[in-house]
């Protein structure tokens, strides 16, 4: 590693700079006299605080001592050609020919009579002194790579000064300041005097050493202090020291060189990679997962966060035990040193306005997503007149970002639309989650067939007829893109062959084509509460949708299963289908419901070919009764469910939210989730015995244990048993609770056991080595993959080309595991922002709705209590909310004693009297939902006092 280089400014006027004298003068490390002038006072006081830094450097040298052997011992083990230059910024070369601190000239210079000394001074010094020659005698030589990329390319390599010589300005003799006082500063890296050889001969000669930059000093724990002793590293006027004091603690340190940071956790040298996570209400705090399955490592301040946004893959240093939390169980600390892989797109939509210090040159971008910098964009990329801004949406990308308060930013075209307008907030929604919403473009319409697209007998080549089977879809009532259907009939055995019928989308979205590139990149359709975006064009997800009446390409599973719903074979093909009906979840749940109701005209939907309504029904009841047996037995065996509430919204004609209601899970529901559940499980095991190094999968990680084990301690307190052993016994646990007919607690746990649990995620077989970390925790499934919805998903079309090459009706794959690996990334990163846009929809409408009525008041439940807030679960909405307690008109106590509770007492309208409420987990409170202020689309709420007291 390179060693500090200081070098003159031929320009510099300021007592501080730091020059180099000739290094003739300072061969033997003596000391150059100031000339017979008055001395200044600061050199003076300078020179007294240099012998009380001597011990704190012998300190802090020790201190790194083992650092130093560590990194010696990493480059090592990785060869002699190896160069690591980026484990600080700067490392000076130690050996016993150059040591880290000259004690000879130490001693010289403190022993020197020409020093009026104290007798205990020197004492101090000399024992100071003696304590680094014993940390010189500890340091082992470290490789250093050279230094020419901080030297003028005429230079030639400088030879090393000894540290605790001066440091003189030829055209200022009195400016001598001995080096040795900055080396306590920078711990085990020392500051290297460096000047060019030709300057030896011509004491008049201009300096040809490096002018030191600012960032020789970002990455010292002490360069704040440095910077105020050598008052910065150019030619700079005394008023303008004190923002150079600031500039490093405002500025992000480097980040290590990639081969050093992989060097580093091969060797387990404290570093540890894992996907980051801030904290949506304190962008201050991001987490990884610790790698040992404990408490989450945090890292403290966007300092340490180093440039790393939510979900970027991070190399994190752990950061020493004494800078650990201790609040409520040890955490480890750490820092961001490298970003493995950026997975953040860098973009952000927000506002816009002027700086508040009226700058000219630059505008304030300030991001909705706290968790993104604020940008400065120059104010010449800024539309308009700068009032023409207020309350309009912008799309901005960072550009540079170095200052921790802000970043360098770019506008992406105009405002797109106003605060609270539904299409801008809808633009916003896919802009913040990497959504393309765009329509395709007419060009890839030469990689499918022209529509309408009509089979033909050459297309069936190699397919099972199944045209005179009675096959049909069951979805929600709206759905346009149907994936799947189902068959069921009763063999002359008494068993049943039951059938799950997929699109057959591969067979015409080929490989490799450019559509197939863009269809990759956007990987799932995105639910919105008005409109889908889908992952195909709607052409050709039209020509794949399964619906009735027209014959369909299609991936067929088929098992047969006993009455009792064990399966005793099963088999893939390839097939022709023609579904005969559309029915909605609503339909085949009155057949289940109702087996004997008489459907009314109009009431059914159209029924294609020889069947009737009887004989659909036939086919639902059958599968119920399979379906009710398959799902006791899964969650006998182990399987979790952990139900969050979804929501519906009936629009108006204009588009606006004109009511909604909790989306409710039946057994028409839970038919089709068994079956699709069989069709992946099956589908895995085959692909995993085929395929046992390229398989598309899918797992699920147990939850964090910390997390649910402090759950648990929690809810024991209020008299919940929670079994957290395994995922059956964590549902068995939670269904207990749901018997206790007390609905309000039940959606609080749900709530509550989801904070814990990771998410589910795609990954190529080869790259787990354990097959135990490729199953499923909450299906409780040792295989899983999605087969089911190749439509909407294309880890799907992944696993149908897979399927396609087991059954040799494609040629062998000739993918690498990287590239699964790659696609598998895409599709967790963009499945994971389809479901917060659908969230982030379903917030806008609720926002909406209630803006339309002003305010609404709901019961909820308290899932968390703070010393002055709390937070709720709405139970109408299965939101969760923020309520502050801090400005109510009562008198508000914290306690903390055995579990954390807010008292409340209300005053009584029209008495004297008061109620004390007492508010705690699960405690039921009702609230008044309101639109923020400042965020048209952000609920606010306010505590209501308790029903009795109105």
């Amino acid at each position: 590693m390179d060693p500090i280089v200081l070098d003159s400014d031929k320009s510099a006027k300021s007592s501080r700079d730091v020059d180099v004298e000739d290094p003739k003068s300072l061969e033997n490390g003596e000391l150059s006299q100031p000339s017979t002038k008055k001395k200044n006072r600061r050199k003076e006081r300078s020179r007294k605080k240099k012998l009380t830094s001597l011990d704190n450097q012998a300190d802090d040298i020790s201190g790194q001592v083992e650092l130093l052997s560590l990194q010696d011992s990493l480059l090592s083990s990785n060869g002699p050609n190896t160069s690591f230059t980026a484990f600080t910024p700067f490392t000076p070369t130690i050996s016993a020919e150059n040591p880290l601190v000259n004690i000879a000239g130490l001693e010289s210079s403190v022993s020197s009579p020409s020093k009026k000394r104290s007798k205990k001074k020197k004492n101090v010094a000399l024992a100071s002194i003696k304590k680094l020659s014993e940390c010189n005698g500890e340091l082992k030589e470290i490789s250093s790579p050279g230094i020419s990329e901080f030297l003028p390319e005429t230079s030639e390599i400088p030879p090393v000064i000894p540290t605790d010589t001066v440091k003189v300005n030829p055209r200022n003799r009195r400016r001598a300041k001995p080096v040795s006082e900055y080396s306590s500063d920078f711990n085990h890296e020392s500051i290297t005097n460096v000047c060019d050889r030709k300057s030896s001969s011509n004491r008049k000669a201009k300096p040809q050493a490096m002018k030191p930059k600012p960032q020789h000093f970002e990455n010292f724990p002490n360069s704040s202090q440095v910077r105020q002793k050598q008052g910065g590293t150019g030619s700079r006027s005394r008023t303008n020291r004190s923002s150079e004091s600031m500039l490093n603690e405002n500025k992000f340190d480097d980040h290590f060189q990639r081969e050093l940071v992989e060097a580093m956790m091969k060797n387990q040298a404290n570093v540890v990679k894992g996907f980051i996570r801030i904290n949506q209400r304190n962008f201050r705090e991001a987490y990884i997962n610790n790698p040992d399955g404990s408490r989450d490592i945090i890292i403290d301040g966007v300092k340490d966060r180093n440039r790393a946004l939510e979900g970027d893959e991070v190399a994190v240093l752990i950061l020493p035990e004494s800078q650990w939390k201790n609040t409520d169980g040890i955490q480890k600390v750490g820092k961001v040193i490298y970003i493995l892989t950026q997975v953040h797109h860098r973009q952000a939509v927000g506002s816009l306005k002027k700086m508040q210090d009226n700058n000219s040159r630059v505008a304030l971008f300030s991001p909705r997503d706290s968790r993104v910098p604020r940008l400065q964009i120059p104010m010449k990329e800024c539309p308009g007149n700068p009032k023409d801004w207020e309350n309009c949406l912008f799309n901005a990308r960072i550009v540079e970002w170095n200052d921790v308060r802000y970043a360098k930013g770019q506008l992406i075209g105009d405002s797109f639309g106003v605060q609270g307008d539904i299409e801008a907030e809808t633009r916003a929604i896919l802009l913040e989650n990497e959504i393309d919403g765009a329509p395709y473009d007419r060009s890839y319409q030469v990689f499918f067939p022209e529509p309408p697209f009509v089979p033909t007998e050459n297309d069936f080549k190699g397919r099972e007829d199944l045209r005179k089977l009675c096959i049909f879809t069951i979805d929600p009532s709206t759905a346009k893109d149907l994936d799947d259907a189902v068959s069921c009939e009763q063999l002359d055995n008494g068993n049943f062959k039951v059938g799950v019928h997929i699109s057959d989308v591969t067979y015409f979205l080929r490989e490799g084509t450019p559509l197939d590139r863009e269809v990759a990149k956007r990987a799932t359709t995105t639910y919105l509460v008005q409109r889908a975006y889908h992952m195909l064009p709607r052409e050709l997800t039209m020509m794949c949708s399964l619906l009735p009446g027209e014959d369909k390409l299609a991936f067929s599973v088929f098992w047969e299963m006993t009455p009792d719903a064990e399966v005793v074979s099963h088999y893939f093909t390839r097939s022709v289908i023609n579904s005969c009906s559309q029915l909605a979840y609503e339909h085949a749940q009155v057949m289940i419901d109702d087996p004997n109701y008489q459907w009314k005209e109009g009431e059914f939907p159209p029924i294609y070919g020889p069947w009737t309504v009887e004989d659909l029904k036939k086919v639902v009841l059958s599968l119920q009764s399979l379906a009710a047996i398959m799902r006791k037995h899964r969650f006998d065996t182990g399987a979790l469910r952990v139900d969050q509430t979804k929501l519906m919204f009936h629009l108006d004609s204009a588009g606006e939210p004109e009511n909604f209601a909790a989306y409710i899970n039946k057994e028409s529901h839970r038919l089709i989730e068994e079956f699709m559940l069989l069709a992946n499980m099956t589908v895995a095991t085959a692909l995993q015995s085929r395929f046992p190094k390229l398989s598309f999968l899918r797992c699920h990680d147990e939850p964090q244990p910390d997390m649910l084990k402090k759950l648990a301690d929690t809810l024991e307190k209020f008299g919940i048993v929670l079994d957290i052993s395994s995922a059956g016994s964590l549902h068995s646990s939670l269904q207990r609770c749901k018997s206790d007919s007390n609905d309000t607690r039940f959606l609080a746990l749900n709530s509550l056991c989801s904070r814990p649990m990771v998410r589910a995620r795609y990954f190529c077989a080869a790259s787990i080595d354990d097959v135990q970390y490729m199953k499923h925790y909450a299906l409780n499934a040792p295989l899983y993959t999605h087969f089911t919805s190749p439509i909407r998903r294309y880890a799907d079309v992944m696993v149908h080309r897979l399927l396609s090459a087991l059954l040799g009706y494609s040629d062998e794959l000739k993918w690498s595991v990287d590239y699964v690996n790659s696609i598998a990334a895409n599709c967790n990163k963009m499945k994971f922002c389809a479901k917060k846009a659908g969230e982030q929809s379903n917030e806008l409408f609720l926002a909406l709705w209630v803006r339309k009525y002003g305010s609404i008041v709901e019961e909820a439940v308290v899932l968390d209590v703070k010393d002055r807030s709390f937070d709720a679960l709405i139970c109408s909405t299965g939101s969760n909310i923020r309520v502050y307690t801090d400005k109510l008109s009562a008198s508000v106590e914290f306690k903390n004693d055995f579990v954390p509770q807010l008292s409340i007492v209300w005053s009584i309208d029209g008495t004297s009297q008061h109620s004390t409420q007492i508010v705690t987990m699960f405690s039921v409170v009702r609230v008044a939902l309101r639109v923020s202020n400042t965020n048209l689309l952000k609920l606010e709420a306010s505590l209501l006092p308790p029903i009795e007291q109105n």
